[in-house]
């Protein structure tokens, strides 16, 4: 199948099962992405000739009016005629793309044996984030762009913090561990993603493990600063042991500022007892599934962290009556160059 992309004169090919993304890749067209999953959106695009076919639901990453003008996902599209798509949001992504931030390394502190958390101070203009937004931390000359959640909410202060995996043979990895003294610079890319709070004051329900605890305490701080509406909260965060938990200081100021009184329910479930942690629930996630979403049938369900956790939560979850327009899911896969 050929695929046009208007203004531009060059057309490329897709063959079989691939997806209007890869097809573009492979002809090394200029295409805006980031998650390659169908979460994050940045790669969306308008068909306005053709036909294509959804590999899975666009929905919650493009709205019903969005699907309804002909928005398409690019990584999740593959087409089943010859396709001419607009090229306005694809520029308009390409634009952004440009306009990178400049900043510097404020303060790396180790949160588990596994885990940093990275404060960065921006030398110029800032970006404006949404709490579950991520965006791509680059080294120049160094290190390309890998994507990560922001764990802070957009304060307007100039800061910025990402909690990041580290991962033995991985390039921003070492940089982190070796080079990354308070002052050194590096480069941020436009804010993405689709995985952020809706402004009903429904219940908040969480699911989070390893570095997927980022989106949910920038989620929670913008709670607590008064940006969304008060609401009863559980946040479930599944570890090794108590080593293992990455924030855990930064989700208990969270619960003694939270704008209603015991209104933020941490809930640990640890698959190791080697270090108590007081309450803790002991064995694995599913162990104990119907007391962690007891009293939440009505909630929204944030779900953070690796494919196999958020995929077999979200299967958990729909199997327990749950709704998939109440389910928010951000698969985290790993930066491992």
């Amino acid at each position: 199948m050929r695929i046009t992309v208007q203004g531009q004169r060059e057309s490329f090919s897709s063959r079989g099962q691939q997806t209007l993304l890869a097809a573009a890749l492979d002809a090394g067209a200029d295409w805006p992405y980031g998650c390659r999953v169908g979460m994050c959106g940045r790669c969306r695009c308008r068909v306005v000739a053709g036909k294509t076919q959804a590999l899975n639901n666009y929905e919650p990453v493009l709205t019903a009016d969005e699907i309804e003008q002909g928005y398409v996902l690019a990584c999740r599209a593959v087409a089943v005629t010859d396709v001419e798509v607009s090229s306005s949001h694809i520029d308009e992504l390409n634009a952004a793309r440009e306009a990178a931030h400049r900043a510097t390394v404020h303060a790396v502190r180790d949160l588990t044996p596994l885990v940093k958390e990275l404060q960065i101070e921006f030398t110029g203009s800032a970006p404006v984030w949404e709490a579950g937004q991520y965006a791509g931390l680059s080294v120049p000359g160094l290190v390309d762009a890998r994507n990560f959640s922001f764990a802070s909410a957009c304060r307007g202060d100039g800061f910025a913090t990402f909690i990041i995996r580290h991962f033995e043979d991985g390039i921003f990895s070492q940089w982190l561990t070796r080079d990354a003294a308070r002052g050194a610079a590096l480069t941020v890319g436009p804010p993405n993603g689709q995985y952020h709070l809706r402004q009903i004051p429904d219940p908040l329900l969480c699911f989070c493990a390893g570095t997927g605890i980022a989106p949910v305490l920038a989620i929670l701080e913008e709670i607590v600063s008064g940006a969304f509406s008060p609401r009863q909260c559980r946040v479930v965060i599944a570890a090794r042991d108590k080593a293992h938990l990455a924030g855990l200081d930064r989700l208990q100021d969270l619960a003694t500022r939270w704008p209603i009184a015991d209104g933020l329910e941490l809930v640990f479930v640890l698959s190791r007892q080697s270090d108590p942690v007081p309450d803790a629930l002991h064995g694995h996630l599913f162990d104990h599934f119907e007391r962690l979403v007891e009293g939440y049938g009505n909630a929204t369900v944030l779900i953070a962290g690796p494919p196999g956790l958020v995929e077999a939560t979200e299967l958990g979850l729909l199997k327990s009556g749950f709704h998939g327009d109440q389910l928010i899911t951000d698969r985290f896969l790993p930066a491992w160059a």
